[in-house]
């Protein structure tokens, strides 16, 4: 059987890689399957509904879809598996042949609307080719891709699988409604017509190499077997044997009815053909006689498939599918459908069994071959550490299914973990996945298991706990008492637990925590490694260890020694001291630590030794100095042990270090004490300053002593008067160092103005004196005045004479009508000081009458009279009379300049002496007089 599958892969190139890809199984149309034998139970059926009967026999793809037409007009895609329509493609005419399914997954099928489709596997049309019959042939596909396919027109075409171009056409006599098979070689293409011929027709050209001619039409599709035999029966009711080659007859064999069924060529050397006369034949290939033969119930128009364990299937008119034994012919199984059994079995590499029934259903029948299992399963490697991983084998006892053979995975320990199920790809033995472990605290074995189809093997991963891959320490070298940082570092990841490394340390001078916890999932982990001080270096050995491992590192551990020794200040005047620190790099030990120390110059002295306290870094001294004439350098040199540090202090001759004034800022004519200070104290016999100053106007001695072992002496600045700020520069030298300060000085400031009196009767005049903060410096100082009031009038400026502190000046006034108050204002540079002068009106002073009596019905004449002369504008005086008969104006003017202003006062006749009262009113001021009238 291995060698005829070989054979019939010589010329499949160009069809689908799956189990039957068209009518028949393969290009010689053999119908032998490489699928094992089915059982007799359904296991799925799927109805393609009223009005879509199946003749047409179904193909399977390389993903397991089956293929099949329809009579009602469609190409149906259902899933291998499930039974479920994938999709479904209207042929508008009904389809009675076996699609065919190219290499490039297109399906090419015929249909009774005279057109060959090419579809893609999506069921979308690529191209139609059409032809003027019906097609009821199933197609077939060349080496290079050309399908051959015969039409009711009479006519074989041959068409590019691409284009859906046609390369050529042969015609023959009658209806061609079988199906092609291809030679050996693929160079020939053999097709039956019904005119009864058998034709060889070459695949270059379509012309005819040779033809067979039976005794009636020819309605089956031909067979080839790997001996270079094709097989083919015939309306005449024989079966015949031809030279493929030749077309030469070998021999025929007859049956009681015409053959539709196309032949089944078994590994076995039978030849397997169905009859009208409603019988199975078996007959022996290489003589044409009968080995065995069955009848079902009628008819039998389906062609038989061959299992690779031999059986045979064939269908029935009687609406039986039947399954015998090739070799007896014992029947196995039939099962019934709803209908006619026209559809010719299709096998897939599972043993799965499909065919079409009349019912317009199809059926899937279960395989007794449930799929390959597992045989072995290995690790590569077999011991890993917890967080790494290992690769899984898994070989199965035979090539996966289509689609694939799901293996379950199983881990029996929580230490590895391993993915649900490998898939082992079709085709394929093997499949491999991985194995991931986690951390573990111990060794721990884990046992993987792989099943599938009923089959299970195991492998064991062993899982190892992580060690001390190493133990390092930052820095590697110390002074005692200075602390490291260790760091241990496991070979993989902590578990979840943490895991406890062991820590220790060869010496007293060194310790470490007993132990040290890595986190879960990690692989690292820090300590603290303490030291204490040591008077000589040590070497120390700490070690890490966990699970009979263990890993070293040395810290050097170092006395403590001089890092620095400084001076605060580093430059001092001779006499002075400066602040020294030692400073070692590491804490002293118990009882200190004894620091020497030396000068370089006798001008600096430092103690002999220093003690750093037990504990302690540092170490304080002072550095004393003596006066010197000139500046000196003393190199201060402090050792501990084998280590010296040193630093250098400055000695200084005392010089000037200031010269300062209190106040800093004066008025011309006031004093400030001046300070002259020393760098340090005056030495024996003391130290003159020089004075000088910028200006005349600041005076200073020619020099000041500064007592000796005094650091400083005041001196007194005397000033004058000065017109405008001025700024004094007053030095002090000593040798060549001298030092300035600023005096500013300022000019009298106005403090006051004064009028006298403060308040006058409008045309009055008023002294006012204008008061400066000091006496005004030679040439006297003008003071800028003014006045806010037209009233009152101030000079523009009145002078102060020089040496004086005060000066006057007249402010006139004008009558006014009434009091207003003027702000006389003084100016002296930026100061400003005012005063106050109230202005008043003229007051009423009398209102008199002449004559003083009269008879009643005559005039009298009134004369007020006010204390100045009235205001530009006049003066305007209220009148008034105590009796009605008595009349007055109500108002008198005093015209400007004027005192006085007369009214007439008319009278009306009386009964009896009566007298009046005539008053006169200014500013709420009133004056009387009395009329009599008689």
């Amino acid at each position: 059987m291995l060698a005829f599958l070989a054979f019939a892969c010589t010329v499949n190139a160009q069809l689908a890689n799956s189990a039957w890809p068209k009518f028949h199984g393969n290009s010689f149309n053999t119908g032998l399957g490489v699928g094992p034998s089915a059982t007799g139970t359904t296991k799925w059926s799927f109805s393609l509904g009223v009005g879509n009967s199946v003749y047409s026999s179904p193909v399977i793809g390389p993903d397991g879809t089956v293929y099949i037409g329809s009579t009602g007009g469609a190409l149906v895609a259902l899933n291998g598996k499930t039974g479920a329509q994938i999709w479904s493609t209207s042929t508008v005419g009904g389809v009675f042949a076996a699609p065919a399914i190219g290499a490039n997954g297109w399906i090419y099928v015929g249909s009774g609307d005279r057109n060959l489709y090419a579809m893609d596997a999506t069921g979308a049309v690529k191209w139609t080719f059409a032809t003027t019959g019906p097609i009821e042939s199933s197609p077939a596909i060349g080496t290079d891709g050309t399908v051959y396919v015969g039409s009711d027109d009479a006519r074989v075409y041959a068409v590019d699988g691409t284009k859906g171009t046609m390369k050529w056409s042969f015609t023959t006599a009658g209806h061609v409604s079988a199906s092609p098979a291809m030679s050996a070689d693929g160079t020939l293409v053999y097709i039956p017509s019904q005119d009864g011929t058998l034709y060889a027709l070459k695949v270059t050209d379509g012309t005819e190499k040779w033809k067979f001619v039976a005794a009636g039409p020819i309605n089956s599709s031909p067979a080839l077997d790997s001996g270079g035999n094709l097989y083919v029966g015939s309306d005449d009711k024989n079966l015949y044997s031809i030279n493929a080659l030749t077309g030469a007859h070998q021999w025929s064999f007859p049956t009681r009815g015409s053959i539709f069924s196309s032949p089944a060529v078994g590994s076995n050397g039978m030849v397997y053909v169905g009859s009208e006369d409603g019988v199975i034949y078996a007959v022996n290939a290489g003589a044409g006689t009968v080995a065995w033969s069955e009848a079902t119930g009628d008819e039998i128009f389906s062609s038989p498939a061959i299992a690779s364990d031999g059986t045979v299937y064939i269908g029935s008119n009687d609406t039986n599918l039947y399954a015998f034994n090739g070799t007896t012919g014992h029947q196995v199984w039939l099962y019934q459908t709803g209908d006619f059994v026209y559809s010719s079995p299709a096998i897939a590499a599972d043993g799965t069994l499909y065919v079409g029934s009349f019912d317009a259903s199809v059926y899937a029948f279960k395989s007794t071959f449930q799929g390959p299992t597992p045989v072995s399963l290995t690790l590569n490697p077999t011991t890993v550490l917890g967080g790494s991983t290992s690769t899984a084998t898994v070989t199965l006892s035979g090539p996966a299914l289509p689609g694939g053979t799901s293996v379950t995975l199983i881990s029996g320990s929580v230490a590895a973990t391993v993915p649900p199920s490998v898939t082992v790809a079709a085709g394929q033995t093997t499949g491999t996945f991985t194995v991931t472990a986690v951390a573990v605290a111990a060794q721990t074995p884990a046992t993987i298991s792989a099943s599938a189809n009923g089959g299970s093997k195991t492998a064991i991963l062993t899982v190892n706990p992580p060690t001390v891959a190493s133990v390092s320490i930052s820095p590697t070298t110390v002074t005692g008492g200075v602390g490291a940082t260790g760091t241990v570092t496991l070979s993989a990841q902590a578990p979840l637990t943490g895991f406890p490394v062991v820590l220790s340390s060869n010496v007293n001078s060194v310790t470490v925590p007993g132990t040290v916890s890595i986190a879960a999932g990690h692989t690292t982990a820090s300590f603290a490694v303490t030291t204490v001080p040591v008077t000589a270096q040590v070497a120390a050995t700490v070690t890490a260890g966990a699970n009979s491992v263990s890993q070293t590192a040395t810290l050097t551990v170092n006395p403590a020694a001089l890092v620095s020794v400084s001076l605060n200040p580093t430059s001092v005047t001779g006499g002075g001291s400066s602040s020294g620190t030692v400073t070692v790099n590491g804490v002293a030990p118990t009882g200190g630590l004894v620091v020497h120390l030396s000068s370089s110059n006798t001008a600096a002295s430092v103690p002999t030794t220093i003690t750093i306290s037990a504990g302690q870094t540092t170490g304080a001294f002072a550095a004393a100095t003596s006066a010197v004439t000139k500046q000196q350098t003393a190199t201060i040199t402090a050792t501990l042990g084998t280590s010296t540090q040193t630093a250098s202090l400055t000695v200084n001759p005392t010089t000037l270090q200031s010269i300062s004034l209190n106040p800093s800022s004066v008025t011309g004519g006031s004093t400030s004490t001046g300070t002259a200070t020393l760098t340090g104290a005056a030495p024996t016999g003391g130290l003159v300053v020089k004075l000088t100053s910028s200006k005349t106007s600041a005076s200073v001695p020619a020099s000041v002593s500064i007592a000796a072992g005094k650091t400083s002496a005041t001196f007194t600045v005397k000033t004058t008067g000065v017109a405008t700020q001025t700024s004094v520069t007053i030095a002090g030298t000593i040798g060549t160092a001298s030092k300035t300060a600023t005096l500013t000085i300022n000019p009298p400031a106005v403090v006051s103005v004064t009028m006298n009196p403060s308040s006058v009767v409008g045309g009055a005049s008023s002294t006012g004196t204008v008061t400066l903060s000091s006496a005004a410096p030679t040439g006297g100082l003008v003071v800028h005045l003014s006045s806010n009031l037209a009233a009152a009038t101030a000079p523009v400026s009145a002078t102060v004479a020089a040496g004086k502190l005060s000066g006057t000046f007249t402010v006139k006034t004008v009558a006014v009508a009434a009091s207003k108050v003027a702000t006389i204002t003084a100016t002296l540079g930026s100061s400003s000081k005012t005063g106050t002068l109230t202005v008043n009106p003229p007051t009423l002073v009398s209102v008199k009458l002449s004559p003083a009596s009269v008879v009643g019905g005559k005039t009298s004449t009134g004369t007020v009279t006010i204390s100045s002369a009235a205001p530009v504008g006049g003066l305007v005086i209220t009148a008034s009379s105590s009796l009605s008969s008595v009349s007055v104006p109500s108002t008198v003017t005093i015209a400007a300049g004027k005192t006085t202003a007369t009214f007439t006062i008319k009278t009306t006749k009386v009964n009896a002496k009566t007298t009046s009262t005539i008053s006169a009113t200014l500013n709420g001021t009133s004056k009387t007089a009395t009329l009599t009238i008689t």
